[in-house]
């Protein structure tokens, strides 16, 4: 071989010594990176989830998003500050998951899905709960609160009993601060099955049920209402959302002195609300009642 075939050959080794390591480096580095990015991204993974703006406590309402695949999924709901246990769902193999759920109480709830670590955006449920009025504060005439009545052949827990003592008869008046919280009420009126005996066919028990707004206006209403001694009635008013207190007026007609004793029955009155509790209610706050 020549001196300068000799030359020209030992530079050509010396360069592909040198480039080799690049080369290889070069071919390795996009796959290292890909690797690295793709775990990030699945780290990052969180699950999704749908829920319903508001909920009866007590019923199933459906709460659904999306997950990992195959991965296990924890409802939670937010109580006193902490996250606690509401459920689980298994995501399926294209990542959907769906599952039913009971919240046990009235009140704006948080609620989130979490897998391995990761938690969904957080959603808020407005549950309600039917309350039972006789526990809770009101304004009343005379009356007795929160007691067990027999009406219309079934006994009625957390009832209240109106009771007359003039022989033209007395206004029985209920009054409670709703502040906009509840939506429906509900209650039986009617004469007491164990005043049976004192019957008189021309008694009857006369009034309604009404929700008002802060100016005193009524927001919905029955009309008035006229239970007799073989037929009370039951009360279902709706649409009381934008009400700030609800009123209740009966009163027992056509006494005489036989039974001027007779008493209204208002059995298990109850509103569906959105908190645990009602708040308290002064004189003043009492709207425009009258039969």
């Amino acid at each position: 071989m020549s001196p300068l075939l000799r030359r020209v050959v030992t530079r050509i080794l010396v360069a592909v010594v040198t480039l080799a390591p690049a080369v290889v480096m070069s071919t390795q580095s996009p796959t290292m990176v890909l690797e690295s990015t793709a775990g990030a991204g699945a780290r990052a993974a969180a699950p999704t989830l749908t829920a319903p703006a508001t909920a009866d406590a007590g019923a199933k309402v459906r709460l659904r998003g999306r997950a990992p695949a195959r991965s296990t999924v924890a409802l939670q709901r937010q109580q006193a500050g902490r996250w606690v246990a509401l459920g689980k769902a298994r995501a399926s193999t294209k990542g959907a998951w769906s599952t039913r759920v009971r919240f046990p109480a009235a009140g704006p709830t948080k609620v989130r899905a979490v897998v391995a670590g990761r938690a969904s955006k957080v959603r808020t449920v407005v549950v309600y709960a039917w309350l039972d009025l006789a526990r809770q504060p009101k304004l009343i005439s005379a009356a007795f609160e929160d007691l067990p009545l027999s009406i219309g052949g079934e006994v009625l827990p957390h009832s209240i009993q109106g009771f007359n003592v003039n022989p033209d008869g007395d206004l029985l008046y209920l009054v409670w601060r709703t502040d906009r919280h509840c939506t429906d009420l509900r209650l039986r009126v009617g004469f007491l099955d164990d005043e049976r005996s004192q019957a008189d066919l021309n008694e009857t028990i006369q009034g309604y049920a009404a929700g008002f707004d802060a100016a005193d206006d009524a927001v919905a209403g029955t009309p008035v209402l006229v239970a007799t001694w073989t037929d009370p009635v039951d009360v279902a008013l709706g649409g009381l959302a934008t009400a700030d207190r609800i009123g209740l007026v009966w009163s027992v007609s056509d006494t005489d002195a036989a039974t001027d004793r007779l008493s209204e029955g208002i059995g298990r009155p109850q509103a569906r609300c959105d908190v645990a509790s009602l708040p308290s209610i002064r004189a003043d706050d009492v709207p425009p009642l009258g039969v």
